[in-house]
């Protein structure tokens, strides 16, 4: 991985940590919105997944709008 894309990927993960951390109007509703960001080192693949109306744990689907 070149030292370009390494320095994509931790902005991409560290702007989901600053997202997620916030509170948001949605929390009030009680659908906060919330980032999921995964790394795959073995094959250099990356995944970022919005949930816009906040996730349901039950079924672990993020909830569309």
């Amino acid at each position: 991985m070149t030292k370009k894309v390494k320095s994509k990927v931790l902005e991409i993960m560290a702007l989901a940590l600053e997202f997620n951390g916030r509170s948001t109007k949605c929390e009030c509703t009680g659908s906060k919105p919330t980032i999921f960001v995964n790394f795959s080192g073995h094959t250099c693949e990356l995944d970022v997944n919005i949930c816009t109306q906040g996730v349901d744990f039950s079924q672990y689907k993020c909830k569309r709008d």
